[in-house]
């Protein structure tokens, strides 16, 4: 019972906070995936936890046929309402990232921008075997979040997590920074094993 109150009031929290302030939704593509399709050839993509819809409308612009998903209803109809006005081809569901069974394409790349970091050990394990089943072969994960540390309480990409992750992803790299100068943060680049 303690898990579904926890994701109903995190739902209910991030579209209340979409009628407001929403730090995590910049509106700018970042540098990292401006240069990973500067330099790499048009394919699939899903974005997890696309918001508004920044990143899939860049890479719908650079020819990809991409797919977001989000489970905040304000951040849909936004994002919705963007592709419109942008006039690109693009897709974005309301839908929660742990549940993509609906989705039976591969895709080249995976994105995630401050979302898995949100998520609970459960909902880690279920978001990586999804990871895993919906990456095509040779695909690209890209992911950024909070770092967490060991001592904290909080929400963010462990140690741990990296192991899991790279227990069924090869680690291409990793980018330590900070968030707005206040969290350490993380970026990193998977690839799942050719066949």
């Amino acid at each position: 019972m303690g898990g579904m109150l926890r994701k109903c009031f995190r739902w209910l929290s991030f579209n209340l906070r979409y009628l407001w302030d929403t730090p995590w939704d910049t509106g700018e593509t970042p540098p990292e995936l401006v240069e990973f399709v500067k330099n790499s050839q048009p394919g699939k993509a899903l974005d997890l936890g696309a918001g508004s819809g920044t990143n899939i409308i860049a890479l719908a612009k650079a020819s990809w046929e991409v797919i977001g998903i989000d489970y905040a209803l304000i951040a849909v109809i936004t994002a919705k309402n963007k592709i419109k006005r942008e006039g690109v081809d693009a897709k974005i569901y309301l839908h929660d990232v742990t549940h993509l069974d609906f989705l039976s394409m591969e895709f080249d790349l995976v994105l995630d921008i401050g979302c898995f970091h949100n998520l609970s050990p459960n909902e880690k394990e279920q978001y990586r075997k999804n990871l895993y089943r919906v990456l095509k072969p040779g695909g690209i994960f890209l992911i950024y979040g909070f770092q967490k540390k060991r001592d904290e309480n909080w929400s963010g990409i462990s140690e741990t997590d990296i192991d899991y992750f790279s227990q069924i992803l090869n680690l291409f790299s990793i980018e330590h920074g900070t968030e707005r100068g206040l969290r350490d943060s993380v970026w990193l680049k998977f690839q799942k094993a050719r066949e």
